[in-house]
């Protein structure tokens, strides 16, 4: 029973992933029962027991206490398999996919995190194809007696004349949804107005398009998870972090029908990119990461390859934040050719698993 509950958990998110355009992954952790004896932690989400993991932070700007360190990982890497059971049912992850509208909102004011409530219809793009209305019958086309060869008509202005006409259009098929649907399953989108924990985190489109851009457009419960994050980084004297997109339409692949109002599709992940330090310096996913496709992430014994400061940061970055347990899925260059140059990070509703690859 074990053994299928495990395969069942793998190939629901192998399909997840498909729709993505990501290809199945191999990572797992154990701590479902038959899965793999609970008993070690990991780096990923770092090593430890089973035990509590650490507490929200409450005011924006202060970082998580150093004490956290010591916590134990809330999961158990486990490289045969896909995704393993978070072991801590009340770890950050699990407690903010669990919260409806009012509660995460009301968290979000707790906390003093600037940000900006942003209803659907305000910023859900809409199809550019327009609907051909069905109240009316086609008009019926005139009948022609044939061809009448007209005085004076010569080549050239017969070849002008069709020049000039309109071009047949073929049948595209139906039109592209236009992503209201997409935007209808985001619980609580939200804009961020200010940093969390002194750190930016925008995308790198011109400021002033920021603000009506639906990339900006998070889940409120995904940025319950962020703060948590931008205590991690704030250790590592990070002041800014630019992402490719939060909210992504099924049209702009963020999702399959099957997984509407998750992923992307609900704003509730997020492709970071760079992150910038006080002193100037970037740490780059795509040249600093040094991993590799099949590479496993935060499991004993890897690592970047090479070795370098910038490389070691970044993977001690991502292994923290498995370690606390502030996201279900990261996804790394390690994963796959479309994350070569981001770190996916995302929280999945209805779940009780993490994927860390």
């Amino acid at each position: 029973m074990a053994t299928d509950a495990c395969a069942l958990v793998h190939a629901s998110y192998n399909d997840v992933m498909r729709a993505s355009m990501l290809v199945p992954c191999a990572l797992v952790f154990a701590g479902l029962a038959g899965c793999k004896a609970p008993g070690r932690s990991s780096p990923a989400r770092s090593e430890g027991s089973a035990a509590e993991p650490p507490a929200a932070t409450s005011s924006a700007g202060e970082p998580i206490p150093e004490a956290a360190e010591a916590l134990p990982s809330i999961f158990v890497p486990d490289p045969d398999r896909g995704v393993a059971m978070v072991l801590d049912k009340n770890a950050p992850n699990m407690r903010y996919a669990k919260l409806d509208r009012d509660s995460c909102l009301a968290e979000l004011g707790r906390r003093a995190i600037a940000f900006e409530e942003a209803p659907a219809t305000e910023w859900a793009r809409r199809s550019r194809t327009p609907i051909a209305r069905l109240d009316k019958a086609p008009p019926t086309p005139k009948q022609t007696r044939g061809k009448q060869k007209l005085p004076g008509r010569t080549k050239q202005a017969i070849r002008s004349k069709r020049a000039l006409a309109p071009k047949a259009v073929k049948d595209a098929g139906p039109p592209p949804t236009d992503g209201i649907a997409d935007a209808s399953h985001v619980l609580a989108p939200v804009r961020l107005r200010g940093p969390l924990h002194g750190i930016e985190i925008h995308s790198g489109l011109p400021e002033k398009q920021r603000a009506k851009s639906t990339i900006e457009i998070f889940d409120c419960r995904l940025i319950l998870a962020l703060d948590d994050f931008a205590s991690v980084l704030a250790k590592h004297d990070i002041v800014e972090v630019v992402h490719m997109s939060a909210f992504r339409s099924q049209r702009d692949r963020g999702c399959t029908p099957k997984y509407a109002g998750k992923q992307h599709c609900g704003a509730l992940a997020v492709d970071v990119g760079t992150m910038k330090r006080k002193d100037g310096s970037v740490l780059d996913v795509d040249k600093d990461f040094n991993g590799r496709i099949g590479t496993e992430t935060c499991t004993a014994g890897t690592g970047p390859v090479p070795v370098t400061p910038a490389a070691t940061e970044l993977w001690d970055i991502v292994c923290d934040s498995a370690r606390r347990g502030l996201f279900h899925v990261i996804l790394t260059p390690n994963f796959n050719a479309e994350h070569k140059n981001h770190f996916h990070l995302e929280i999945t509703p209805d779940v009780s698993w993490m994927l860390v690859k």
